[in-house]
């Protein structure tokens, strides 16, 4: 049926004289007539199907709804009125100002007006400051609000880094990534700053002929300053038998792996082409790698105890890099089973091993709840006697009993293995006798 005949607008007078008008509107869905109040209005919802008939019975029940709440409605005008005076005044507000300072500085504020805001706040972020202000102050408040921010700039703007973008800002005591020092024979030796995460204090090493300082992360300049007399006086101590890094141009004739208690000679070919007939002899048993630096494919085989690599043209930093791959998959092959040899011999559990290309450790033991236990070895064990890579096995399964270095892990130790105390001293002196080549790749640039 056609809602022609349903009036769109219907009138009520109160008793105490007030006419308030109520909007009729149809809806194919609604299954019975229903009254509303909608921001300070009164609204009639029918259904499609309802007559004029119908209509009359149920205008008692609407008037006694209006007569209920007038006075609600009358609230709820007035208050959208508010609402849309401030809406006014927030459409008139600036959208920000100058400030010029003792010093003559002029300084630029945005203004931000915001709903979450308690109270107005100024801040200075990236060079640019900004005053927040509530969505309810008015303007008078604003501006009596305005002289309490002029100390704010007063300050932050008598320095002129602080106006700069962040990105062309110098911060203050940033840790340098190098430092010199004057040696006492008047020779100058650059040393590298490593800032790492896992590190607690300021230490030195030496690899590779290099002098290395790790600092940790967020420590401030000030604190590195201090610590630097103690660690250029070991600098001293440890010059003489620090060797400075050579530049090499070619792969050395050959490697000693003391695991195999042989040496193998290294043939390199620069075309990679040439490795497709040593790729189709492989067999499952094949120590072999192939990868893809850049633009480069290079792989490294072992054939008749001579190790192969083809391809990486002329850069001797690619075929550096197949040579550490082709001993981390022999070391893959190799270590593990000494590894579990020895948690067979001292009755510990089995645990996940797996090996990595570790920078400055020889190995680590992770233990957690609930999940079996792991230990990583360093693949450049594979180049350690075998004395020593029995000791790391020691060493890493001792983690398994004491999560640290205390005494009683000492002891653990002593007594899966009794030369454990002059092995470890070995042990940690065997960074400085590795090969050129096996350093770890950021160090590399010193030598290729």
């Amino acid at each position: 049926m056609s809602d022609a005949n349903i009036p769109q607008t219907l009138s009520h007078t109160c008793r105490n004289g007030e006419t308030f008008a109520i909007a009729v509107r149809v809806s194919s869905r609604l299954r019975a007539p229903q009254i509303k109040l909608d921001k300070g209005q009164f609204i009639f919802v029918v259904p499609a199907w309802l007559r004029r008939s119908d209509l009359e019975r149920t205008l008692p029940q609407i008037r006694l709804f209006v007569e209920n709440n007038a006075d609600k409605a009358k609230a709820q005008l007035v208050r959208l009125a508010k609402e849309k005076s401030s809406h006014a005044q927030e459409q008139t507000f600036p959208s920000s100002y100058t400030y010029t300072t003792h010093s003559g500085i002029v300084c630029m504020v945005a203004i931000r007006r915001s709903t979450r805001a308690r109270k107005v706040t100024i801040t200075l972020k990236n060079g640019r400051f900004e005053l927040v202000v509530p969505t309810w102050a008015s303007r008078e408040t604003f501006s009596s609000l305005l002289p309490l921010t002029h100390n704010f700039l007063e300050k932050w703007a008598a320095k002129p880094t602080n106006l700069l973008p962040r990105e062309q800002r110098k911060p203050e005591g940033e840790i340098p990534n190098s430092l010199t020092y004057t040696c006492k024979d008047g020779r100058q030796i650059t040393v590298g700053v490593q800032i790492s995460a896992r590190a607690r204090y300021v230490r030195i090493k030496l690899i590779s002929g290099r002098f290395i300082i790790v600092v940790p992360k967020g420590i401030r300049k000030k604190v590195l300053d201090e610590a630097l007399p103690n660690l250029y006086s070991w600098l001293e101590r440890e010059l003489p038998t620090a060797e400075q890094p050579q530049k090499h141009e070619s792969l050395p004739p050959e490697i000693a792996i003391p695991l195999l208690h042989k040496n193998l000679p290294i043939k390199v070919d620069n075309t990679y082409l040439n490795a497709t007939q040593r790729l189709s002899e492989l067999t499952p048993s094949s120590l072999c790698i192939t990868m893809k630096m850049n633009t480069e494919s290079i792989c490294a085989i072992l054939h008749n105890d001579v190790l192969e690599i083809y391809g990486g043209g002329q850069d001797l930093f690619f075929q550096v890099m197949a040579l550490q791959y082709w001993c981390q998959r022999a070391a893959e092959h190799y270590l593990p089973p000494i590894l579990r040899e020895v948690l067979q011999q001292n009755s510990l559990p089995d645990v996940v091993i797996s090996i990595r290309d570790q920078s400055t450790r020889w190995g680590s033991c992770r233990k957690k709840a609930g999940v079996m236990p792991s230990i990583s070895l360093n693949w450049r064990a594979i180049l350690l006697p075998e004395k020593l890579i029995r000791h790391l096995c020691v060493h890493e399964s001792g983690h398994l009993l004491h999560m640290n270095h205390s005494p009683a892990f000492k002891q653990a130790m002593q007594k899966m293995e009794a030369e454990a105390r002059e092995l470890e001293k070995e042990l940690d002196k065997a960074w400085q006798k590795l090969p050129w080549w096996a350093v770890h790749k950021r160090y590399l640039k010193n030598t290729v």
